[in-house]
């Protein structure tokens, strides 16, 4: 059994320094997150539309 407390104390550890203690973004912070999330999002619409669009016309002009 040391070896499996050894074990569970050096993961402790690890995640201990891995992951911040406070997960919670401040406000502006929160804020620039939506700003770069909704600038994704919508570069993968139109991304998506656009392999849309040839994929439609791609279907015509191959038969």
């Amino acid at each position: 059994m040391p070896l499996i407390t050894t074990l569970s104390a050096l993961l402790r550890d690890w995640l201990d320094r891995a992951l911040p203690t406070v997960l919670a973004p401040s406000s502006s912070s929160t804020q620039e997150r939506a700003d770069e999330d909704e600038n994704t999002r919508r570069s993968i619409h139109d991304v998506t539309l656009e392999q849309l669009g040839i994929s439609h016309w791609s279907c015509h002009t191959l038969l």
